[in-house]
């Protein structure tokens, strides 16, 4: 199994109403991603059926516990965004959090090639078409904050912590309500729509076209 970039969506779960899934899900795909299939447990399940399952799990505040088989969880979809191998979604929640997010997973293959100087380089020509969509679903959507993160990175920040001043996780960029924002000199601002601020770490991050 190949590891992936993940990009993901928080939300405040005082947001959440009868229409938080298909909202989400009738963006993403409004912005150029196309639904292919359920996934894994969810395989011949409609895009209305994951859409159904997946609302009435979250408004149960649904975690999946330790013992309990994955079918009971919520389900995947399988994606197709422009030539990017394979696009995952899934909902992440835990029951005592106050945010629950949507993830959205792209292979690293797909964004690193070899480098002799520094390991691994990120390909800007396809990291753009996901800073593109992000900020799409930012500035449709009513999220309270986007993380991108490789598989092998620190799990995203809660926005409550971003909020009291904590870093969020920008590996290699996210997206923040310009009331957060704390300017720190190696990394890269630009303002969108919504009050947002996308922001990239340009300083630890080798990239080439």
């Amino acid at each position: 199994m190949p590891t992936y970039l993940s990009l993901s969506f928080q939300y405040s779960k005082k947001k959440i109403s009868a229409h938080t899934v298909r909202a989400f899900c009738d963006t993403l795909l409004r912005c150029g991603v196309a639904f292919v299939g359920g996934y894994w447990t969810s395989e011949g399940d409609s895009y209305d059926e994951i859409v159904s399952w997946n609302q009435q799990k979250l408004e149960q505040n649904f975690e999946l516990g330790d013992a309990e088989h994955v079918s009971h969880g919520y389900k995947q979809m399988l994606l197709q965004y422009m030539e990017f191998s394979e696009v995952r979604l899934f909902i992440h929640n835990e029951r005592k959090q106050a945010y629950f997010s949507f993830e959205l997973i792209f292979p690293e293959n797909d964004l690193l090639i070899p480098d002799p100087v520094h390991e691994w380089a990120l390909r800007m020509n396809q990291l753009v078409k996901i800073e593109n969509l992000a900020v799409q679903l930012w500035e449709n959507e009513t999220m309270d904050c986007i993380q991108a993160g490789w598989e092998l990175a620190e799990t995203p920040v809660s926005y409550t912590d971003i909020a009291a001043g904590d870093i969020p996780l920008i590996e290699p960029f996210c997206v923040v309500p310009k009331s957060v924002v704390r300017r720190r000199w190696h990394v890269q601002y630009r303002e969108v729509g919504r009050d947002g601020v996308y922001i990239r770490d340009v300083e630890r991050f080798h990239t080439v076209e």
